[in-house]
């Protein structure tokens, strides 16, 4: 079967009848990013949350007429975009490219037009679809592209192979975490700039610590420029005037004498020191960021005291009542953790509340359900590195608070965009609980000091430290 490409996106949006399907029309200015890039057949989507990556790369695919398109994703998005293709390429195959080995086994790529892949399976059933797809020359959506921003990762090779000779489409609102991690999209889409990684490190590199990390970057100007070769870039204020914009918050807090004296005393005695008796060093520096902020919110663990309460519990029992996220007129809430063993105790906490819903372990299809569509679920529990993808509860929620958090920006702008986003109705509201001569100090720092870096790197974007701290 062959199928038809076109010279416009308005005429694939015609044809295929997309916004009647859809349920709305192109914005303004995704038709004229769809019309710069029509001559693109490898390019990069730096869309912000809620703005349009999905049906910009699905129209710029149908417009250049590929007879096979791979979208390679994280696993909980497949059925989000099965239901999306099945419903504007209604006549199309779209094959979900999931299960276990047995069931894979059983099915047919080639004859798919759209086949959806998580990017573990990609990797490992890399070299029968390039068997039984390359003759196709399909072409690549990668929906959450910073998964491949590590140039020596198994994700990023496979996919520099399929993308040889075929066109790729790179799909994220948040790119980079650190200036290294332009490398990898530059590479994929204008390989001729960079000729290898040592090439990109000898121009952007300035000086490295005794450990060899680097510790200072030159010419960030022109990893921005190269960054944005063959991109479109936008955010939702550009994209959809008007909308209501966000505040964040930070809640400063004490720890009780007893919890802080536990705190300096596991820090002085266990966590500085490796288990051969050594000091720690740069390279256990993130076992000890880890450790630290667990103990914070989780308190009665590390005492052995079941009754032992952290203070982060009473910003939870105010933010309950601050909100009112309990009364089915108000929003939802949902409360952003970082550790399972975190997430574990908040939900404990939260059973006096009503249905609360955990975005972890086997249960997170049926809670994210739950979330979205039962009124009584109040609460969501949810992990950046999982429901800060795919979740898009901007009608129900505009509530949020931080207990515990990452040093990456991406983590933390993900999880922003999951009610900051199109379609939302009520300003949303981000609270980040800082406790006071903890951890959570310096993490905090280096959050902002890392989405500087992002800042200067791609350019155009409001920074992690003005939106949290532009208004003090």
């Amino acid at each position: 079967m062959t199928y038809p490409s076109f010279n416009t996106p308005q005429a694939v949006w015609e044809h295929y009848k997309l916004s009647e399907r859809a349920g709305y029309d192109l914005a303004p200015l995704q038709l004229a990013d769809l019309d710069s890039a029509a001559s693109w057949d490898r390019m990069k989507w730096f869309y912000e949350v809620g703005v349009g990556k999905t049906v910009c790369s699905t129209v710029h695919a149908l417009m250049m007429g590929y007879p096979i398109t791979f979208v390679i994703v994280p696993p909980i998005l497949i059925p989000q975009w099965g239901k999306w293709l099945r419903r504007v390429d209604p006549t199309a195959k779209v094959l979900e490219y999931c299960g276990p080995p047995k069931v894979r086994k059983l099915m047919e790529p080639a004859k798919a037009k759209w086949v959806i892949v998580s990017h573990a399976i990609f990797r490992g059933d890399f070299e029968r679809l390039l068997k039984e797809c390359n003759k196709l020359r399909p072409h690549l959506i990668v929906d959450e592209a910073h998964a491949l921003k590590s140039a020596q990762s198994q994700l990023f090779r496979k996919t520099n192979m399929l993308t040889s000779d075929s066109g790729v489409q790179l799909l994220t609102g948040t790119p980079t975490s650190k200036p290294g991690d332009a490398y990898a999209y530059v590479k994929l889409v204008t390989p001729q700039v960079y000729r290898s990684w040592g090439h990109f490190e000898n121009l952007h590199v300035a000086d490295r610590d005794f450990f060899g990390t680097i510790t200072r970057w030159q010419g960030l100007d022109l990893v921005q420029q190269n960054l944005n070769l063959q991109s479109c870039r936008r955010t939702k204020d550009e994209m959809f005037p008007g909308i209501v914009k966000p505040r964040y918050e930070t809640i400063e807090y004490q720890l009780a004498p007893a919890h802080a004296k536990l705190y300096k005393r596991l820090a002085d005695e266990q966590l500085l020191l490796l288990d051969n008796g050594q000091k720690i060093d740069a390279t256990t520096a993130q076992r000890l960021y880890h450790a630290l902020q667990q103990i914070i919110v989780n308190f009665d663990h590390y005492s052995g005291d079941n009754t032992a309460r952290a203070a982060i519990y009473d910003w939870i029992d105010h933010t309950i009542d601050q909100t009112q996220c309990m009364d089915r007129a108000r929003s939802k809430l949902i409360i952003w953790t970082y550790y399972t063993k975190t997430t574990e105790s908040v939900l404990g906490y939260l059973e006096d509340f009503g249905v609360v819903g955990a975005y972890s372990g086997a249960n997170s299809a049926k809670s994210v359900k739950a979330f979205m569509e039962d009124p009584a679920c109040r609460i969501l529990v949810a992990q950046p590195m999982s429901a800060g993808m795919g979740l898009e509860p901007q009608h129900v929620c505009c509530e949020n608070l931080f207990v515990e958090y990452s040093i990456v920006p991406l983590h933390f702008t993900q999880s922003v965009g999951r009610t900051d986003r199109k379609g939302q109705k009520h300003m949303p509201t981000f609270r980040v609980a800082v406790a006071q001569d903890t951890i959570q100090v310096p993490l905090l720092q280096r959050l902002l000091h890392n989405g500087d870096l992002v800042q200067q790197t791609e350019g155009l974007r409001e920074s992690i430290r003005q939106a949290v701290f532009g208004q003090l």
